[in-house]
């Protein structure tokens, strides 16, 4: 019987990171154009990026995440 409180799961999706180095994200720019990694200083403006997904801690967790966005259809490979 613990009486510590629940923590919230962290933020993802379209939300800006709160520090600059928030880590790196995935973005797609366009429907024909393959989704990029890129570090949270290097983010496009909101205006050119269609969808967002991570902060991630690292590129090589960003990659693995976007294989799955791959495969579920939601981003197009390189």
């Amino acid at each position: 019987m613990s009486d510590s409180p629940k923590s919230d799961s962290p933020k993802s999706g379209s939300s800006k990171p709160d520090s600059p180095d928030g880590g790196w994200y995935i973005v797609k720019r366009a429907e024909s154009i393959p989704c990029e990694i890129v570090e949270s200083a290097a983010l496009p403006a909101e205006d050119e990026i269609v969808k967002r997904w991570g902060p991630f801690a690292s590129p090589p967790e960003a990659i693995a995440r976007r294989v799955g966005l791959i495969r579920a259809g939601k981003c197009q490979p390189q």
